[in-house]
C-alpha cells in the first residue's frame, strides 16, 4: 500500500523569492520625478502593490495610511506602488483623494517588479523593508493589520527604547529657578 504525504499549512503559501533579499526598485512618482527604495535607507518601508482596479486593494488603504499616520515619526515609510501607468495618472489622483492615502505613491509596478521581491503576481501584495534595506517580510493578499503593526514595533520599537534609554544616561544640566531666593 502506498500514502502520498500530505502537507498541512495554516497559511497560504508564498511564492518563491526569484530576487535579493535587497528590496531594489525604482518608479516614477505622481509628478514623474524617478524615486528609488535605496532613497529610503534608514526608514523601515511598507512598500504596497496596488492598483486602482483592484477591489481587495481598496479595502486595505484606509489601514495603509493609518499605519502611516501611527508610525511616520518612529522612521516608516509607507509607499503605494500602483500597477497603474502613467498614463492612468488622473485616474490614481482620483483614487488617492477617495481614499486619503497620505503615503507617496508610484506608478508603473509590473508583476516583473513584484516577482522580484518575491511576491508573484498577485495584487494586493506587501513587503516590509527593515532599515538597511533588506526585506524582511512579505505578504500576498489582504494584510492583517494587527500582524503588520506587531512586526512594524519590532523593528520600529526597540531603536526608541534605545534612543530614549541614551538619553536617559546623559547629565541633565542644571536648571536654575528664575525666582530669586
Amino acid at each position: 500500500v502506498a500514502v502520498n504525504t500530505l502537507k498541512v499549512i495554516d497559511a497560504p503559501a508564498q511564492p518563491e523569492f526569484t530576487g535579493s533579499e535587497i528590496a531594489e526598485l525604482a518608479l516614477a512618482d505622481l509628478t514623474g520625478a524617478r524615486q528609488s527604495l535605496e532613497s529610503f535607507r534608514g526608514r523601515v518601508v511598507v512598500f504596497n502593490y496596488w492598483a486602482t482596479w483592484c477591489e481587495p486593494c481598496k479595502k486595505e488603504m484606509p489601514d495603509l495610511a493609518s499605519i502611516q499616520s501611527d508610525y511616520a515619526a518612529l522612521g516608516l515609510q509607507v509607499i503605494g506602488a500602483a500597477g497603474d501607468t502613467a498614463a492612468d495618472t488622473q485616474k490614481v489622483l482620483k483614487f488617492v483623494r477617495e481614499y486619503k492615502v497620505n503615503f507617496p505613491v508610484w506608478l508603473g509596478a509590473t508583476t516583473d517588479d513584484m516577482k522580484r521581491m518575491g511576491v508573484g503576481e498577485v495584487l494586493p501584495a506587501t513587503v516590509l523593508i527593515d532599515q538597511s534595506g533588506k526585506i524582511v517580510w512579505r505578504g500576498v493578499g489582504i494584510f492583517d493589520p494587527a500582524d503588520l503593526r506587531k512586526r512594524l514595533d519590532l523593528l520600529l520599537l526597540p531603536k526608541v527604547a534605545e534612543s530614549v534609554s541614551e538619553a536617559a544616561k546623559k547629565p541633565r544640566p542644571k536648571v536654575s529657578s528664575l525666582v530669586p531666593a
